[in-house]
């Protein structure tokens, strides 16, 4: 295998890696104003699905400061379920595998805890930090939001009159 293998591949993830960050970043932001418009319309943030003319007792969720309509809410709640397992199982078997690959193979342990040992646990704590800090994210929309659908209802005929000049 040519050594220059070593050198170009990794090289390569780090950079895509690095691109993947403000794409991400981008994406969401892009998300999040897509959805208040959608909100100031009267529709589901996600599915675009108009519930402003329906009754008031249609309960909405706030999902990162955003209204979603009950079905878009079930969707999302059936993917947490399977999105934080498996993360959390992803997490595992990276701290278990470097683990077992320390202990197990290779050098003896006191040359991975010199700080070699790092580099195969930051993918686990790279995910873990993200999902903490997406979840703080989500939480402080939802808190600056607040508000029901009754609140964004008035705001947004308040708004439709003062746009028509009546």
């Amino acid at each position: 295998m040519d050594p220059l293998f070593f050198v170009f591949v990794p090289g390569a993830a780090a950079m895509i890696a690095a691109m993947a960050v403000p794409v991400a970043f981008g994406a969401r932001a892009l998300y999040r104003w897509r959805g208040k418009n959608r909100n100031r319309r009267g529709s589901c943030s996600r599915c675009g699905g108009r519930w402003a003319e329906e009754d008031n007792d249609l309960d909405l969720f706030l999902v990162e400061g955003l209204f979603v309509c009950p079905r878009c809410a079930t969707t999302l709640r059936r993917r947490l379920w399977v999105l934080l397992p498996g993360t959390a199982m992803l997490g595992i078997v990276a701290v278990i595998g470097a683990a077992a690959g320390a202990v197990f193979g290779g050098p003896g342990l006191e040359w991975w805890l010199g700080w070699r040992l790092l580099p195969l646990l930051l993918p686990a704590v790279g995910l873990a930090g993200g999902l903490v800090g997406g979840v703080a994210l989500m939480k402080r929309a939802n808190r600056q939001v607040g508000g029901s659908k009754t609140e964004l209802t008035a705001r947004d005929q308040e708004h439709e009159q003062v746009g028509s000049g009546a």
